[in-house]
C-alpha cells in the first residue's frame, strides 16, 4: 500500500482530471472521469516517486481522447512551465482535432488580458462566453468577482452559468459562496445545480 506522500500526486491529480471533467457520463452511463482515474491510479503505483506533473503529463498519452483533453485541461490549471510544454506538445501531435484545439486554446488563454475577457462574457455566441468564463476563472480574484458572478446568475447559456461558478468556487470569498449556494437551489438547470454542489 502506498504511503501518504505517494498518494498526494494522485489525490491532487484527481482534483484537476474533476475539474476538467465536471459530471459528464460516458455514452453507457458512468462518469467519465472513472477511466483517467484509474490510468492515473495505475501510473501512480509504477511510478517510484510520482508527481501531479508526472500524471498529468503520461494522460496526455492516453488512447481516450477525453482523457487527454481532461489532462491537459488540469495542466493548464496548474498554470506550471512543464504542463505548458506538454500542452505544446499535445497542440501539435495529438491525433484528435479536439485535444489539439483544446490545448491551443488552453495555451492562448493566458495571453488575453482579463479585461477583454470580462468583454468577451457580453459576447453573442455562447461559447466564446464559456471560455471567457472558464480564463476569468483561471485568474479566479477579487477584481473578475462581480463579472462572474453576473455571468453566473444571468446568462442564457447553462454552460457559461456553470463555468462561472467554477470560477467562483476558485475565489472561494463569502459571497461567491452565497451565489454558488443560491443557484444550487435555484437554476433551473440540472447541470448548472451539479456544478453548484461541488
Amino acid at each position: 500500500r502506498a504511503d501518504v506522500e505517494k498518494q498526494a500526486p494522485l489525490l491532487e491529480a484527481i482534483t484537476y482530471l474533476r475539474d476538467g471533467y465536471g459530471d459528464r457520463r460516458r455514452k453507457n452511463g458512468p462518469l467519465a472521469i472513472l477511466h483517467p482515474l484509474r490510468t492515473a491510479a495505475l501510473l501512480s503505483h509504477t511510478m517510484e516517486a510520482p508527481t501531479i506533473l508526472d500524471l498529468l503529463s503520461a494522460l496526455l498519452h492516453d488512447k481516450e481522447e477525453s482523457v487527454r483533453h481532461a489532462a491537459a485541461w488540469a495542466l493548464v490549471l496548474m498554470g506550471s512551465d512543464r504542463g505548458e510544454q506538454a500542452l505544446k506538445t499535445a497542440a501539435s501531435k495529438d491525433p484528435s482535432e479536439k485535444v489539439r484545439l483544446a490545448a491551443r486554446k488552453n495555451l492562448v488563454i493566458d495571453k488575453v488580458s482579463p479585461d477583454e475577457l470580462v468583454r468577451q462574457l457580453s459576447d453573442d455566441a455562447a461559447a466564446t462566453r464559456q471560455d471567457a468564463a472558464e480564463a476569468l476563472s483561471l485568474r479566479a480574484s477579487g477584481k473578475v468577482l462581480n463579472y462572474l458572478i453576473r455571468s453566473a446568475m444571468c446568462d442564457s447559456e447553462a454552460r457559461v452559468r456553470s463555468a462561472s461558478l467554477r470560477g467562483l468556487a476558485r475565489i472561494g470569498s463569502p459571497m461567491a459562496h452565497s451565489v454558488i449556494r443560491l443557484s444550487l437551489y435555484r437554476d433551473p438547470e440540472p447541470r448548472v445545480r451539479r456544478t453548484a454542489m461541488v
